[in-house]
């Protein structure tokens, strides 16, 4: 848990799965491929992730049909698309793709993005699942516990 969120990391499986099919996955159990709305978020995540083997996961980031600009699923925000910059990794996006993964460590782009196509299966990559907690002041708790 982190802030007002809840999260479920999905390791890869012997079955090939795709961008879509993982956000389904995540819809099965009352969340959604996570959508990282704070540089303090995306810290936590890419923390976390570092302490399992899965070297990627999908993510709640997908480029939009009519405007092809990136945004995250949860709110439609956007994200800086420059090729290179935070949040993506090196030669990312690469433009072969309409939805993104987070990297674990790939050539040192420790917790960066990258665009791959949103059916394709991939055999290395899990996927984050978040869910809100009901609490008024929850990110305030986490933080004063510390």
């Amino acid at each position: 848990m982190f802030g007002n969120s809840n999260y479920t990391f999905h390791k890869e499986s012997p079955q090939y799965r795709n961008w879509k099919e993982s956000r389904d996955l995540c819809r099965n159990i009352g969340s959604d491929l996570v959508s990282i709305e704070s540089k303090k978020e995306w810290f936590f995540l890419k923390e976390t992730i570092q302490k399992y083997a899965t070297s990627e996961y999908f993510i709640g980031l997908k480029k939009d049909g009519k405007s092809k600009e990136w945004q995250w699923i949860s709110d439609n925000s956007k994200v800086n698309a420059t090729r290179g910059k935070f949040p993506w990794a090196q030669n990312s996006p690469s433009g072969d793709g309409n939805c993104a993964v987070m990297y674990k460590d790939y050539l040192k782009d420790y917790g960066l993005f990258n665009d791959l196509n949103c059916v394709i299966k991939q055999n290395r990559a899990g996927y984050i699942c978040e869910s809100s907690v009901n609490s008024n002041d929850q990110e305030g708790m986490f933080y004063k516990s510390l």
